[in-house]
């Protein structure tokens, strides 16, 4: 009985249309299902209608960039708006990747691994910040390498269970979480990671930006 918030990332028939279904618990956000293949929103809604969270939708959220759609949404009964003055995907990831893991919460992670590197290394961990650059690079990059999915400890995992503000149902979000395994960045000439995302992929990832914006930022 808890309200829903779908999110819509709209297609014109090319790409898949995704929905998303989030309830917000304050400090937790459940994904708690999806609609994802390309349709008419006639052909969604009744889909939709017949899930048992409809009668708590409180709103939805859909990319202003069709209209049309918002309105069709609304005609079918649905308590849709678009998004107001759509941000860039660069603004509005870090708002998502905060979800995905607190960076405070991470910072105390963090921390404690690099107290333990001190520790095996000889060093004073008050004093970690006046060691030569060199030694701190190599620091963080063996401290990443222990974040390694193969080398993370059942420790690890419940720490970074506690950083994240947001979770996928694993029978109902398939595409979601197959999103976010696969979402793909550009590159510079040099090979340099640029902070945009490739435009593929990406819809329900969209979905999730919306939300965040709307409702966490």
């Amino acid at each position: 009985d808890h309200p829903v918030i779908l999110v819509g990332d709209p297609s014109a028939g090319a790409h898949p249309y995704a929905v998303a279904a989030y309830q917000d618990y304050g400090t937790v956000v459940h994904q708690i299902d999806e609609y994802y293949q390309p349709a008419l929103v006639e052909d969604i809604a009744p889909v939709l209608n017949a899930k048992p969270w409809r009668p708590n939708v409180r709103e939805m959220v859909l990319d202003s960039a069709y209209p049309a759609d918002v309105i069709r949404w609304q005609q079918a009964g649905y308590p849709a708006f678009g998004l107001e003055g759509k941000p860039e995907v660069e603004a509005r990831l870090p708002v998502y990747r905060a979800l995905l893991r607190d960076p405070v919460l991470y910072r105390r992670l963090a921390d404690e691994h690099l107290a333990a590197w001190c520790e095996a290394h000889g060093y004073a961990p008050e004093a970690f910040d006046a060691l030569p650059m060199d030694v701190q690079g190599e620091a963080y990059f063996e401290i990443a390498e222990q974040f390694a999915p193969h080398r993370l400890t059942a420790y690890d995992i419940e720490r970074l269970r506690v950083c994240s503000h947001i979770f996928f149902d694993r029978t109902h979000c398939p595409n979601a979480i197959r999103e976010h395994k696969t979402y793909r960045w550009h590159t510079t000439r040099t090979g340099v990671r640029a902070e945009r995302p490739r435009k593929q992929d990406d819809h329900l990832m969209d979905c999730g930006g919306y939300f965040a914006w709307t409702n966490k930022r």
